[in-house]
């Protein structure tokens, strides 16, 4: 009797501890099931934080797409404006040669009216002597007037004197002769002083007409040259604002360049394409502007020789976060992409301050 009762209160002992340990278990399996949900919760929750953080990711991608879009037109503008620049150099050289050639041109008014003044005192010269000839033509003709007139009269004594007076009779003869020669050659004489002194003051009109043009010419030439100077100052003006601009416009592109191979860098981590190639410093736009094209233009400016070693730390920090992707290194890779971005900034830094200087420069 006394042993059943124990087995029965071993029994009872039994049951309680199984009653408490299917509790136990319930509420074991309660709590996991609890934990299962929390942790399915948190799946979701981190699904839905990478869906949508690669719906952003995918949206910045494609706002970078409008960037290229926008570089390329920036790309045309700067272009545009830099044959314009060259289209003024052009022009620039033309106003040189047009002014160069008014140049010669006012100097040659000088000369001719130079020369005129000299033919002028010629002409006034040759003027006088005419006047002079036909002063002493006039006293020729006085002279052999006088002498006919005395011939005469001593013809008409000989006459009376008879046959003593025949041979002065010969001689008045050939002094009324000769005077009569003498008459009409210093008539003839007369009539070409006269024409020379027609011809004296047609050449007078002429030479007073080409020197009134000649100093028309150098008023004109003087006036044009004055007008072509303003145009050259306004076009060296409109040149230096045509190459600020197109300046600007290239650097404001080549931060676009950037933002857009930083874009193609997260397109290439995204897409998991980490074989992909990336250019080098040296290779982009800034870099060919940088070591080969006009930009050297400006290296002994201060910000010039600072943009070089952010620039390199770009694409070399670009070139190592997808190293350290493809070996899966993510710590790496989120280090280099940090880097990338704060050699970016102080690249944009630099374009900047390039830029005032390259305005100050000038």
């Amino acid at each position: 009797m006394f042993r059943l009762n124990r087995v029965k209160a071993e029994n009872e002992a039994l049951k309680k501890e199984l009653s408490d340990l299917k509790n136990k278990y319930q509420t074991d399996i309660q709590k996991l099931e609890d934990q299962l949900q929390e942790a399915k919760q948190q799946v979701i929750s981190v699904q839905q934080d990478y869906q949508s953080s690669d719906g952003l990711i995918s949206s910045s991608l494609k706002g970078g797409d409008m960037l290229q879009t926008i570089r390329t037109a920036m790309v045309e503008s700067a272009q545009s404006m830099a044959q314009e620049n060259e289209n003024l150099e052009q022009l620039s050289e033309v106003f040189k040669q047009t002014h160069q050639a008014l140049t010669r041109l006012d100097n040659r008014a000088v000369e001719i009216s130079s020369q005129t003044t000299h033919s002028i005192k010629s002409v006034q010269i040759l003027d006088e002597t005419a006047n002079s000839i036909s002063h002493l033509v006039s006293t020729i003709q006085e002279i052999s007037d006088q002498t006919n007139l005395l011939a005469l009269n001593a013809a008409i004594e000989a006459a009376r004197a008879g046959d003593a007076g025949r041979g002065f009779a010969v001689v008045a003869d050939e002094v009324r002769t000769l005077a009569s020669k003498a008459s009409d050659a210093s008539e003839q004489i007369d009539s070409l002083v006269n024409q020379v002194l027609t011809q004296v003051d047609a050449i007078k009109i002429s030479i007073d007409e080409n020197q009134a043009c000649a100093e028309e010419v150098s008023a004109s030439s003087a006036q044009i040259g004055t007008i072509v100077n303003e145009v050259v100052d306004k076009s060296e003006h409109m040149k230096e604002i045509i190459y600020v601009a197109s300046t600007r416009a290239f650097l404001d592109t080549v931060k676009l360049d950037h933002a857009i191979w930083k874009n193609n860098v997260y397109r290439l981590l995204q897409k998991h394409s980490f074989d992909e190639t990336v250019n080098t410093h040296s290779e982009c736009r800034l870099g060919q502007w940088y070591y080969k094209g006009s930009g050297k233009a400006y290296n002994h400016l201060k910000s010039y020789a600072l943009l070089e070693e952010p620039h390199k730390a770009v694409h070399d920090n670009g070139r190592k976060a997808m190293s350290k992707a493809q070996t899966g290194n993510m710590a790496g890779m989120i280090t280099s992409i940090n880097a990338m971005e704060d050699s970016s900034e102080q690249v944009v830094i630099q374009i900047d301050r390039l830029m005032d200087e390259i305005v100050a420069d000038k």
